[in-house]
């Protein structure tokens, strides 16, 4: 099989597809599932954001943007295979899942579609049967579901559509069947012909090359092409979709059809432009968010990441802030760089190529046109903007990009800057709607580094770095880096290795300045090293006066039945009740690794019970486990593998509080209870690049406290 052969803009490309996706689905979430008719009559032609006039937050968990980015890991986390299966994709649902949390609308067996899959994988069936006409039935088979996620096997495939569509079908499967299936492939296969083909026909006749000729997807294209060559005016057409393709026609609650017609529609009416595009699609009203993150996927690859904001600024107010939560929870706050360049290695590893990293590597890399990360001016009490924030040429090498910071005169005594969110923020925190759940980035113990010049002398200007975590009863509360002077016209780094936060979630960095406006240029910001903190403590120090729900515990990715805190170990411990099989809290980030985890444990009553390194979500850790007989296990799971690396034997009582260790270093695996190693160091054979931490219950009650992680002693 020839190697793909990357076009020179093929990053930027895939960035500005995964811009228009995040675009298409905040402007059509507000008001998704109305109608053509009550659009009209409560908002008028759709043509920009509306989430001020509906009251609504433009940043928010959606299923399709999470479902889109953390199925596509399927690929990163079985080695990306070419043939990779239905089966491995839908083991990447069992990993990532939270049931009834994350990702997915949970509405019950046969009435959401994933749902229904979900629980079929669960059962043991696996796909495609778990999403098979045979399994579900027709209607619960052929709902919009497996096309709303399928925007980044498209992206891999720069004009590659039996690619594209190939894995579309093996991912669309997991869930779905039928027609279904169809309209999966051709906007994957649409998304990958948009790098290299600017003819809206061929593009539309080499996705419908993709599925046989004779199904009703193929035959409801073909009618709106006809249509579009006789109306001449959106409307019209939009009107004969629903006389003959509408919701009415369908059984089921959100039908492929219906909204796959759509897509087609503002695809043939506005084939350059971004922004009529989105206004046709969302405006036609159905499931808005869906078809209009489709098209802006499709749309944003097609045009250019120049052309998107050609009519309207539809890049500044998302700030390229995405939000992803799943069981893997130092993903949840995202961006779309950082997805970007997640897609862009798989696509290089898949054509048998290496994409080198911008900048190393480091979080946040700046790196595309427009990127600016999550970066946002910090406000005065007031309300103003201290700075202006935006993507530019590094000074030092004009193939480079940088973020750029203007700031304000604000005072002698008042800062300037700008800042990121590392964590969920207060108001994210009461976010109804689907499932938000995540890990904070940034620790105590961690090293924070920027990399930044100044355009000018700017005499007494000077930098420091900041962060601030929910303090008591909540409020916020900031710590400071030292002042750093910054000298015109050469590259200077601000770093700090951040300090105790008692543990509290840390929910801002920031990037602070202080002297007479100037123009900062940051070309890179980096987190790194392992944390050396407690993550919560029975110590009276660390004294934890939430109620559930709160940051705390929200900190925590919640797998388990419930979790409550607990008083009964002097302070505040946190108990996790797990009903039946086993549950999980977990909290960190891929980028740990070289630690020690410790955390005290008693059970109540439980099959047994234990602690996780390597922790990239459910079905992928390092686990040691202790069961009620005093068996101790150190398992090993990947997918569905589960491999014993060692066994042993503890004498502690098991209703007693129990003193656990693991500490993962490279490939070296030690354990204690209470002090005491119940078998050998363990060599892992294939050690994992990094991972979080979690807190594991099988059938039953533990109460756990002063969960600790530390560099692990070399």
């Amino acid at each position: 099989m020839a190697a793909t052969q990357f076009s020179s803009d093929y990053a930027q490309r895939v960035y500005a597809g995964v811009l228009g996706k995040i675009i298409g689905v905040f402007l059509g979430r507000p008001f998704e599932g109305w109608t053509y008719q009550k659009i009209m009559e409560e908002l008028g032609e759709i043509r920009y954001y509306v989430n001020d006039v509906r009251k609504a937050p433009l940043i928010v968990a959606d299923d399709d943007i999470s479902g889109t980015f953390v199925f596509l890991r399927a690929l990163e986390d079985h080695g990306y295979p070419q043939d990779i299966t239905a089966a491995q994709i839908g083991e990447t649902w069992l990993n990532y899942l939270v049931e009834g949390r994350t990702v997915l609308w949970w509405g019950g067996m046969g009435m959401s579609t994933e749902h229904t899959a979900y629980l079929r994988l669960k059962q043991g069936i696996p796909a495609p049967r778990s999403g098979s006409i045979e399994t579900n039935g027709t209607t619960v088979a052929e709902q919009i579901g497996a096309q709303i996620f399928i925007d980044g096997w498209g992206l891999i495939s720069p004009g590659n559509p039996a690619q594209a569509a190939r894995f579309a079908r093996a991912a669309g499967s997991v869930s779905h069947d039928g027609e279904a299936i169809y309209g999966a492939q051709v906007v994957a296969a649409l998304i990958a012909l948009a790098f290299v083909e600017k003819d809206i026909h061929k593009m539309l006749d080499g996705a419908l090359a993709q599925i046989p000729a004779n199904c009703l997807i193929a035959r409801v294209i073909a009618d709106i092409r006809a249509w579009v060559k006789q109306d001449g005016d959106w409307r019209v057409t939009r009107q004969r979709i629903e006389d003959q393709y509408g919701y009415s026609k369908f059984p089921g609650n959100c039908h492929m059809i219906p909204n796959h017609a759509l897509i087609i529609l503002a695809l043939l009416y506005a084939p350059d432009d971004f922004s009529q595009a989105l206004t046709i699609v969302n405006t036609s009203g159905w499931d808005t968010d869906c078809n209009s993150g489709n098209l802006g996927c499709i749309m944003g690859v097609r045009v250019g990441l120049d052309a998107i904001n050609r009519k309207h600024d539809w890049i500044s107010p998302v700030a390229d802030r995405i939000l992803v939560p799943t069981a893997e929870g130092g993903t949840c706050i995202s961006d779309a760089g950082a997805e970007a360049v997640r897609i862009l290695q798989a696509a290089y590893r898949l054509a048998g190529q290496v994409y080198a990293q911008p900048k190393d590597g480091v979080r946040y890399h700046f790196a595309f046109p427009r990127s600016v990360q999550g970066f946002l001016p910090i406000l005065t009490n007031l309300g103003t903007p201290t700075a202006h924030v935006s993507n530019a040429t590094w000074p030092f090498d004009p193939q480079q990009r940088c973020l750029q910071i203007r700031t304000t005169d604000v005072g002698a005594a008042a800062v300037a800057g700008a800042y990121v969110n590392t964590f969920l923020q207060p108001e994210e925190l009461a976010q109804g709607g689907y499932g938000l759940f995540g890990s904070p980035q940034v620790y105590a113990g961690q090293r924070v580094s920027a990399r930044l010049s100044v355009d000018a002398a700017v005499p007494g200007l000077r930098a420091r770095l900041a962060i601030v975590h929910y303090g008591e009863d909540d409020k916020p509360q900031t710590l400071h880096g030292d002042w750093q002077p910054l000298a015109a016209g050469t590259t200077g780094e601000v770093a700090w290795t951040v300090p105790d936060a008692q543990g509290q979630p840390i929910y801002q960095l920031r990037l602070e300045f202080q002297g007479p406006a100037a123009t900062v240029s940051v070309d890179r910001i980096a987190i790194t090293g392992t944390p050396d903190t407690f993550l919560f403590a029975t110590s009276t120090k660390y004294v934890y006066r939430w109620s559930p729900g709160k940051p705390w515990q929200r900190a925590w990715i919640d797998g388990v039945s419930r979790q409550c805190l607990d008083s009964s170990l002097g302070g505040q411990g946190l108990t996790a009740i797990q009903n039946e099989g086993t549950g999980v809290l977990a909290i960190g980030t891929s980028q740990w690794r070289d630690y020690r985890f410790e955390v005290t444990a008693q059970p109540t009553v439980a099959e047994a019970y234990g602690v996780a390194v390597a922790y990239r979500g459910l079905t992928r850790q390092v686990r040691l486990m202790i069961e009620r007989t005093g068996a101790v296990r150190l398992l090993e799971l990947d997918h569905a593998k589960v491999g014993e690396l060692a066994c042993g034997q503890t004498n502690a009582k098991f209703n007693e509080k129990q003193e656990l260790a693991i500490e993962w270093a490279g490939a070296t695996v030690r354990c204690a209870i209470n002090g005491v190693e119940p078998f050998k160091a363990v060599t892992l054979a294939q050690p994992p690049a990094g991972g979080g931490v979690a807190l594991i219950v099988t059938a039953g009650c533990v109460v756990f406290g002063n969960a600790r992680v530390r560099p692990a002693v070399q």
